[in-house]
């Protein structure tokens, strides 16, 4: 039999999903005021605090930083070493964490920092920052958000 006579050799069709299309979420851009807005949703939707929020418009659209809520951060790495670092930058550690993008951030950047926030307050402490379960929760943040911006949902 040819391959092209074999029935498994040919593609799938894709199931239907509500997730952006590859290429769009790369490039479509939210401002920081929108950014809020999709993190108040997605932290409601899951029932977990939102983080304190910090833009920076020298920031690239492609970067951002997401850090672990205090209590999180004290059973990591110990309180002194908290006490330390606090001390050092004379201001208190986040309360609730803190998710650090640029004034204009792409979808993607933050629903990557997004599922890092929700490994950090829905899974064991110490969960690969870029593991499976990440994986998980990013694609979880990343279908609210293209619910949320009205998204082409591909069929």
């Amino acid at each position: 039999m040819s391959p092209t006579e074999d029935h498994t050799m040919q593609p799938k069709t894709s199931e239907s999903t509500k997730r952006i299309p590859r290429h769009e979420h790369r490039v479509r851009t939210v401002e920081s005021g929108e950014a809020r807005e999709l993190v108040r949703v997605v932290s409601k939707r899951f029932g977990v605090m939102e983080p304190d929020m910090a833009f920076n418009r020298r920031r690239r659209t492609d970067t951002g930083q997401c850090w672990a809520p205090r209590w999180l951060a004290i059973e990591q790495y110990g309180e002194g070493r908290i006490d330390t670092w606090e001390q050092h930058h004379r201001r208190t550690y986040p309360q609730n964490g803190q998710i650090r993008l640029g004034t204009t951030t792409s979808v993607r950047t933050l629903a990557h920092e997004l599922g890092h926030h929700l490994v950090h307050l829905l899974e064991p402490a110490r969960t690969p920052a870029h593991g499976k379960v990440w994986v998980a929760r990013f694609d979880d943040a990343m279908e609210l958000i293209a619910e949320r911006l009205g998204a082409t949902i591909r069929d």
